[in-house]
């Protein structure tokens, strides 16, 4: 802005901001063309229509969630159809029961975790190598 005002020369003001005269000039120009469109009343912006930003956001989520829930294939066909799908698609993992050596050893990292709570992994692997004496 001093530069714009011309209180000072650019040199004077160069040694004031450390900066070299031609770049004081560099933001001085640009500055003076645009100003009009800055400060003064600019058509374009005012013929922008205007944009109701909740109805955007709520169209918005109401497309992600039709998008990730609701994938094409299941808008398609009667609702018989779709429960059946459905009812189908939970099928998909049955548990198998866990061998009875893998639930003696997590049998054992709980006994030691609940008797030395303060041990770290390693002194825990430690301790569980050592066959306990009750």
């Amino acid at each position: 802005m001093a530069a714009i005002k011309g209180e000072e020369t650019l040199a004077e003001l160069a040694k004031l901001v450390d900066v070299h005269p031609h770049q004081i000039m560099a933001w001085k120009v640009p500055l003076q063309e645009g100003a009009a469109g800055v400060f003064g009343a600019d058509s374009a912006a005012e013929a922008a229509p205007t944009v109701d930003l909740k109805l955007l956001h709520a169209k918005i989520g109401e497309l992600t969630l039709r998008r990730v829930f609701c994938p094409a294939r299941s808008s398609q066909g009667r609702p018989v159809e779709r429960k059946t799908m459905i009812d189908r698609s939970s099928v998909c993992y049955l548990p198998r029961p866990l061998p009875l050596a893998r639930l003696a050893i997590m049998r054992r990292i709980d006994v030691l975790h609940h008797d030395y709570p303060f041990a770290g992994s390693r002194m825990r692997r430690d301790l569980a190598r050592v066959p306990r004496v009750c």
